[in-house]
């Protein structure tokens, strides 16, 4: 089922140099680095990220669950429904989390999110996971 979602604010997102080593040094194993100095990042919601699996894009979409996992500390947000019927999901790693909000829950918790990375597949759900705080805001 395909749930609306509120578009972020018309923000662009252009490759630069230092944005493009960046990600190259976050995704070691991604070879689809065919964007050029000045190209806009693509923005995409959250239910038509599937399509794009092993590019960098940004997708945004509304927080419905967010999971703390004990075992290996990291958040979980799944958007579009709770898991397992979400559309998409963000990993985020507890320090980086803690950098964000000290109550991650609380804030990420049925809010309107854009994250920007490396479209991957985990249980045939795409999911992104982050880096550094810079890869994720609230609006």
């Amino acid at each position: 089922m395909r749930y609306p979602y509120r578009i972020p604010a018309y923000i662009d997102l252009v490759w630069t140099p230092t944005l493009l080593n960046r990600f190259i040094f976050y995704y070691p194993t991604c070879r689809n680095w065919y964007y050029d100095y000045g190209d806009y990042i693509e923005t995409l919601s959250a239910y038509d990220a599937s399509a794009y699996v092993g590019y960098v894009k940004r997708v945004y979409g509304r927080v419905e669950e967010v999971y703390y996992s004990s075992e290996d500390q990291n958040y979980y947000l799944y958007f579009g429904q709770p898991f397992p019927y979400h559309d998409f999901s963000v990993v985020i790693p507890r320090h980086i989390a803690r950098q964000i909000s000290l109550t991650p829950t609380w804030y990420f918790q049925n809010e309107n999110v854009w994250v920007v990375g490396l479209i991957e597949t985990w249980d045939n759900k795409p999911e992104i996971v982050l880096h550094d705080q810079d890869q994720i805001r609230r609006y």
